[in-house]
This record gives structure tokens, C-alpha cells and sequence, in this order.
């Protein structure tokens, strides 16, 4: 399958959901103390949220028959493994799709670190519970920038 075939055939999928899917696939976590709520996920992010949930599924399902071959099965074995690759990367895939979607959506969570969809499908940023660490992030990294570019000064 190629690219484009992969978009289409997931935005079929998408069109395809049924309510009940959407509702078996409603995320159930509920909104926490750091959270804060921006909106409500939108029809097409409900259903990308669905189809995500749904490869998750999918995806434990496969974990729990996979069984580990003997060599004897080593070629069957190996396809397993690929199929069991090729969800996971879709899983990615699919979820930075999604997220990127979130972001588009509602633009004030655009530059947020942690964001998370919640109980009744409320799209939220999750405040920084420990904002020095951020602090001291920025720091390590701007030192590491620093003899970086002092070891480059030394050496011409």
C-alpha cells in the first residue's frame, strides 16, 4: 500500500465509524485539578480519537495471542512481527495526526507541552505542576549550547 491509498483508506475508515463505535471509544479519564479545559472535541476529532482507541485494541488483542515460534516457525514468526510493527508505527502516526489536529483546533493550546482529551470529550492543557523543572530544563539545555559552542571556538 502506498501513501496515499494509506489516507484514503483511513479517512474511509473514519466515515465509516458508527455512533456506538464513537461512544464504546469516549475517552473516560476524568478532568483532574491541573487540567484546564479549553472545549469540546469536535466531531472529526471524536472520530480520529475512535479510530486511534480502536488500533489500540487492536493492538492488546495482538499482544495477548502472540505467541513466541520455535525456529521452525521462524518465517511465521517474523510475520507476526512485522504486522505487530506496522500497527505500532500506525498507532504513532495516527496519534500525531491527531494531536496535531487538536492543536489546529483550538490554537491557545498550540504552544502547550501536555495536552489531553478527557471525560465527555473535553479537550484540556495540563498546568505545569512543577514549573521550576521547566526552569532547570531550559538551563541544562542552554549550558550543553554554551560548550558546545566553546568547544567549537577552542578547536579552530
Amino acid at each position: 500500500m502506498n501513501i496515499g491509498s494509506w489516507f484514503l483508506s483511513i479517512a474511509a475508515e473514519m466515515e465509516c465509524l458508527s455512533t456506538e463505535d464513537i461512544l464504546e471509544n469516549a475517552p473516560e479519564h476524568p478532568v483532574e485539578k491541573q487540567d484546564r479545559v479549553v472545549g469540546i472535541a469536535s466531531e472529526g476529532l471524536r472520530r480520529g480519537f475512535t479510530l486511534m482507541q480502536k488500533r489500540r485494541k487492536r493492538m492488546n488483542d495482538f499482544v495477548e495471542t502472540f505467541t513466541y515460534c520455535d525456529g521452525g516457525e521462524q518465517c511465521r514468526c517474523n510475520e507476526k512481527n512485522l504486522e505487530f510493527i506496522q500497527l505500532k508505527n500506525e498507532i504513532k502516526v495516527l496519534g500525531d495526526i491527531f494531536w496535531n489536529f487538536v492543536r489546529e483546533e483550538f490554537p491557545q493550546i498550540a504552544e502547550k507541552s501536555t495536552i489531553g482529551i478527557r471525560a465527555n470529550w473535553q479537550i484540556v492543557w495540563v498546568e505545569d505542576i512543577h514549573p521550576h523543572l521547566g526552569i532547570l530544563q531550559d538551563l541544562a539545555i542552554n549550558l550543553l549550547l554554551t560548550r558546545t559552542r566553546l568547544g567549537k571556538h577552542r578547536d579552530s
